[in-house]
């Protein structure tokens, strides 16, 4: 989680974390100061949750990455633009488009997001169920997802099923 100071919040003590910002979490002293721009909600860290030292945590954060104009934190499936003066300038994706005029994509390298391959992963998946049961089991557990009418129901009430692991095993 990201926090403003780089402190750790000791069990016991309020965290204010952000109702729009992914992963963004202040102490007391950084709340009071009221410089973030969204709403934050308070909570209370519970008993036995210790933070890391002050030393992990500035390792933790030499290792992560995050947007200069937004703070957002990049994962490696994100789009950055990485300013070619200074490569420890970057912008996300979202604030590069927002800014175009005060950005200029020659002045940037864009450094393209990790993919995923889909199909690699799913037929692991597969794989490793196969290897959890034997055919007639796996065969059962297929006709009775079958027999659901629904596995989830989504915004507005609709009832809904996901048909993407099934398809790989029809493949199969």
């Amino acid at each position: 989680m990201f926090l403003a100071c780089f402190k750790g919040i000791k069990e016991g003590h309020p965290r204010f974390e952000c109702l729009e910002c992914e992963d963004f979490c202040q102490c007391k002293a950084c709340a009071d100061m009221k410089d973030h721009p969204h709403k934050m909600k308070k909570f209370v860290v519970p008993q036995g949750c210790t933070p890391p030292s002050d030393k992990e945590i500035q390792a933790i954060l030499e290792n992560t990455k995050f947007c200069a104009e937004c703070s957002y934190k990049f994962t490696e499936y994100d789009f950055q633009y990485e300013l070619k003066k200074n490569k420890e300038f970057l912008i996300c994706e979202d604030c590069f488009k927002a800014n175009e005029r005060q950005y200029k994509e020659k002045d940037f390298n864009k450094i393209q997001p990790k993919k995923v391959d889909f199909e690699k992963v799913v037929k692991e998946d597969v794989t490793k169920l196969k290897g959890m049961y034997k055919d007639k089991e796996l065969e059962e557990l297929i006709d009775s997802y079958y027999q659901l009418d629904f596995e989830d129901v989504i915004s507005g009430g609709i009832k809904t099923r996901f048909k993407v692991l099934i398809k790989v095993f029809e493949r199969n």
